[in-house]
């Protein structure tokens, strides 16, 4: 349970707690009234799931102090371990801080990329001479000591002078110091700052002991576990994000990639021999390491924590490994390389830095590229995205312990985009939001030449298995950067003859080129993508099936669009090395009517964009893929009315009135670029990419960035506010000249003070602006279709523009619910205020409906977990009746739990929602149960639990928010232990239909 304490003037500093769940309904307290927790309140549910700490006491949390308590025998609750009182126990001299540099092979060979042949070094002064360029340290005004002054690092610190300074961090400064010198000394103190040394004296005097605040504040980035490999039996449920079958299974709906022999073992126990397939063997080598808690904190770093350390067992020659709770002590933590140069930001108070969520998964690569699955070739990879803290993705292999200087190149994977590549440019912060859902990572198809040693023969095309990551183009203050999606090889840091991992990229062009039907509806990607992709294994378009391999993407954008990319042909690589035969096109757009005042303008009245993860569900009797996903900018959650008019909220001063208007020029070797975002009188006007190459592109070099225009208007009363155009931020970054160049980012001009809430208390009417909505749409399937590799229409297919022209909508000029079905005010006991009767819910074929909330501020907080047929996703708003006139109060929201039918949007699904009159008879569902919060709610989190008495299966969504003890609530209680999502009972004709021959089918499906 991550923890943060703000502060106005000094380091943010963090806290993260292990405590216990305790499930009544796990333990039989349905059945057996003794198994209920002793400490809990008469008013609590049976059953109920209660935070305990190492006791099993009930836990509570003091939103005023910030402290746990024990609910029944007050005073402080004991938890398992915090991670900050283990980094002061460890020391800041023992702590194992790594970060890679530019040092390719055994020849140490700098090219400008950061792959798995870089070598990974400790972060410490003993490597300060090869550390201090990529601090980007050198030349900075004010920063470091000089002749005449101490600079803002010692002064920060606290350091009286220079001679304190080199005493504290044991360095001998010469009697006459160059300017050279003041900057390694500049180093040294910055490095064993952040390593944790108490050098501004709070703990002792001399300077050397470690902080008593070490750990930096937990923002955006979520704790994720990483397990050990999982059983297959619990990949196969589903009930492990960290796995899918396709690494093991032999038993596919098309051909598996084969497997090497299996491998002769001997029991635990000495008794006998047995024979371990390749992924078993790998899991059994694997199965006693430690659970790592990995979470990035804005410190710099991505922690690791042991979470849990094992205890095996031999019964009857078969071993059972238990896991406690772990010790929280930091196993290693790793500082990405384009963040040293901004480590000395820390100075000038809280920075971002790693911000985002963090993606598990174990994967398999052909190493040795025979095509055979062998078991030294699974491994388990973090792929970590920077969030507000910059704009890249790093990856870790987290298979070995690498903590031992010899074993250690191989650790860092890659970083992307790469430095000096062309994406770089475009990349907007990435942040991910996705823990606890299933990352977007898993294999593909890729064609491979006849002759090739790796090709397994699927569909008619020789093939090979490839495992990568799908990664968002990332958030941008105006939607000027991060215009894309992006697929990258999940292992290598390089493909091909490219020199990066990028496989496959949906992105906006540049000077608006004219593409064929396969690439043409990219040109309405015109804002950012912020969302997770949502990786889907679907299946052929006229016969869809689950074989192993993804083939659909799902993600929506920040202007209101649903975007479904298909890669289910083997991916062709051109001479690019990127893969020409996938395409995307649009499967919705809100509010889809375009303005007579400006051909390219889009309406903002009711259009709000899309930031969480799509849910994706098939409905089995007509093939549907429907997508699940609500609107509500995730990063203004409790911004009252449509948002604040702010510099990084220019869609809200557009609903205001406002005209806004900026640029972001990119100047990178002989390329010069920019970007550009136009919101005027409540219109979209246009989103521009602009490109121009004066010369030959050479192979890396510095880059300049600059946010070149900025411009607001808004109206106030009769006349108009005009915003001064703000002060220019110009940001360097590149190799830095001499024997030893390194990777460096370089701030020239300061953020400009005026970029906070340009004018918040703007007095301008909300009437006639749409609420956010929650969708559930039919997104593909059956005529909803498209041909990924066509470049020109044909009688018998969709082009990927075709299926773009035909996109669904919330709203047209002819019919205010446009394709599909407004179900706010179906079926629920409570209906929302704006109804005045109830509604009927959609249809089982129809294309979709939407949910609309009551209140102009009330957002969608995150995804939607699709459990037992059921919907449910949470909002938040920061109106509730537990606001006081205090600023402080510690309930500043409220937040909405909300279900729906995942088909036909009516609230009657999710078992703990019923209710029920005075003598105990079902009368009707609740749409929502609200709860006053004092920060957004999390993502969903999905509870699969088992009573050990009677056996029952429920299946639940589980809130762990800060100042509320756990709240659960249940969709499902079952005997049945392989659940569908959806089930519809068929005719034995439509089952031969379906299964057997298309002669047998009488009519076509919807």
């Amino acid at each position: 349970m991550p923890r943060m304490s703000p502060d106005r003037d000094g380091p943010w500093t963090g806290r993260l707690y292990r405590f216990g769940l305790y499930n009544e309904f796990v333990e039989g307290g349905t059945t057996d009234p003794t198994k209920l927790h002793p400490q809990r309140a008469a008013s609590d549910p049976v059953p109920s799931i209660y935070v305990v700490d190492e006791g099993n006491n009930i836990v509570e949390e003091d939103t005023t102090s910030g402290q746990f308590k024990r609910r029944a025998l007050g005073g402080r609750a004991e938890h398992f371990w915090e991670a900050n009182e283990e980094l002061v126990k460890l020391g800041h001299q023992n702590r194992k801080i790594f970060t890679v540099i530019d040092c390719g092979g055994t020849s140490c060979d700098k090219d400008g990329l950061f792959t798995e042949d870089d070598e990974v070094i400790e972060f410490s002064d003993s490597n300060l001479d090869t550390l201090i360029d990529y601090l980007g340290i050198r030349g900075v005004s004010g920063l470091c000591p000089t002749q005449t002054e101490l600079g803002r690092l010692l002064d920060f610190l606290k350091l009286p002078s220079v001679s304190v300074a080199a005493a504290a961090v044991e360095h001998a400064l010469p009697s006459n110091p160059t300017q050279s010198d003041y900057d390694e000394l500049c180093g040294r103190v910055l490095i064993n700052y952040v390593r944790g040394q108490d050098l501004a004296g709070a703990v002792d005097s001399t300077r050397k002991a470690t902080r008593s605040e070490v750990l930096g504040d937990i923002f955006h980035s979520s704790p994720t576990i990483v397990d050990p490999p999982a059983e297959p039996w619990l990949c196969d449920l589903g009930l492990s994000n960290q796995c899918l079958r396709t690494l093991y299974s032999k038993h596919l709906a098309t051909t598996p990639t084969p497997h090497a022999a299996a491998t002769e073992g001997t029991k635990c126990d000495g008794s006998g021999s047995v024979e371990r397939q390749p992924y078993e063997q790998f899991a059994w080598e694997q199965a006693t390491r430690n659970k790592l808690a990995l979470v990035g904190a804005n410190d710099g770093m991505l922690h690791a924590f042991v979470a849990g350390e094992a205890t095996s067992k031999c019964e009857g020659g078969e071993r059972t490994v238990a896991f406690d709770a772990g010790s929280g002590a930091e196993a290693w933590a790793f500082i990405p390389p384009d963040l040293l140069p901004r480590l000395k930001d820390l100075v000038d108070g809280h920075t971002y830095l790693v911000d985002g969520d963090v993606m598990v998964r174990d994967i398999w690569a052909d190493a040795n590229l025979d095509g055979i699955k062998d078991a030294s070739e699974f491994h388990t990879v973090a792929v970590v995205a920077e969030g507000r803290g910059g704009t890249h993705y790093i990856a870790l292999d987290l298979t070995k312990d690498y903590t031992s200087e010899e074993n250690r190149r191989g650790f860092f994977r890659w970083i992307f985009p790469q430095p000096c590549s062309a994406e770089a440019a475009e990349f907007g912060k990435t942040l991910l939001a996705l823990a606890p859902r299933p990352p977007p990572i898993g294999p593909v198809l890729l064609e491979v030449g006849a002759a090739a040693s790796n090709k397994v023969t699927r569909y008619s095309k020789p093939t090979e298995e490839r495992w990568v990551a799908m990664l968002s183009g990332g958030w941008s203050p105006n939607g000027e950067k991060g215009r894309g999606i992006y697929m990258v090889d999940v292992w290598r840091g390089k493909v091909g003859a490219r020199r990066d991992n990028l496989l496959w990229k949906l992105e906006q062009p540049a000077n608006s080129p004219s593409l064929n039907e396969q690439k043409s509806p990219v040109q309405h990607l015109i804002q950012s993508i912020v969302a997770p992709v949502a990786m889907v294994d679907y299946g052929s378009n006229t016969n869809p099936q689950l074989d192993g391999f993804f083939d659909t993407g799902v993600v929506g954008d920040t202007l209101g669009q649903i975007w479904v990319a298909r890669f289910y042909a083997p991916g062709q690589v051109g001479g690019d090395g990127l893969v020409t035969n996938w395409a995307a096109g649009r499967a919705f757009a809100q509010d889809d009517r375009v303005q007579a005042e400006a051909t390219s303008a889009r309406s903002v009245v009711n259009l709000n964009p899309f930031y969480s993860l799509a849910s994706v569900g098939l409905q089995l009797d007509n093939s549907a893929l429907r997508v699940f996903l609500g609107t509500g900018n995730r990063y203004s959650l409790l911004d009252p009315d449509a948002g604040y008019c702010r510099f990084d909220n220019p869609l809200a001063c557009a609903k205001y009135g406002c005209e806004a208007n900026a640029s972001y020029s990119i100047s990178r070797w002989s390329t010069e670029s920019s970007t550009d975002s136009e919101w005027a009188d409540s219109n979209f006007v246009q989103g521009g990419f602009v490109s121009s190459q004066s010369g030959v592109p050479q192979a890396c070099g510095t880059v300049s960035a600059a946010l070149s225009t900025h411009e607001l208007t808004c109206p106030n009363g009769g006349g108009t506010i005009e915003f001064v155009d703000m002060p220019r931020t110009r940001v360097t970054c590149g190799l830095s000249e001499g024997a030893s160049p390194a990777y460096s980012c370089v701030r020239t001009d300061p953020i400009s003070p005026f970029y906070g809430d340009e004018n918040p208390n703007l007095a301008v009417a909300t009437s006639g602006l749409g609420t956010n909505r929650f969708y559930g749409i039919w997104a593909y399937g059956t005529d909803r279709v498209f041909d990924e590799t066509k470049t020109s229409s044909g009688a018998n297919y969709q082009t990927a523009a075709e299926f773009d022209a035909a996109r669904l909508t919330d709203r047209t000029a002819e019919n205010g619910n446009g394709d599909l079905v407004d179900v706010t005010c179906a079926t629920a006991v409570e209906l929302s205020a704006s109804c005045t009767a109830a509604a009927a819910p959609a249809s089982k074929d129809g294309r979709g409906w939407f949910f609309e909330y009551d209140k102009l501020s009330e957002k969608t907080a995150g995804g939607g977990a699709i459990l037992a047929s059921c919907v449910m996703w949470n909002s938040a708003s920061p109106d509730t009746a537990a606001n006081t006139a205090n600023a402080c109060a510690a309930a500043g929201a409220a937040a909405r739990l909300y279900q729906a039918d995942f088909v036909t949007g009516a609230a009657e699904c999710a078992e703990g929602m019923r209710k029920y009159d005075e003598n105990g008879v079902y009368v009707g569902s609740a749409r929502y149960v609200e709860r006053a919060v004092i920060a957004p709610p999390p993502e969903p989190a999905t509870v699969v639990a088992i009573s050990k008495t009677d056996h029952r299966i429920k299946i639940s969504n589980l809130a762990l928010e800060p100042g509320n003890q756990a709240q659960e609530t249940s969709a499902s209680i079952t005997t049945d232990t392989l659940q569908s999502v959806y089930e519809l009972p068929v005719s034995r004709a439509l089952h031969y239909c379906r299964h057997h021959s298309a002669d047998r089918c009488a009519v076509s499906l919807p």
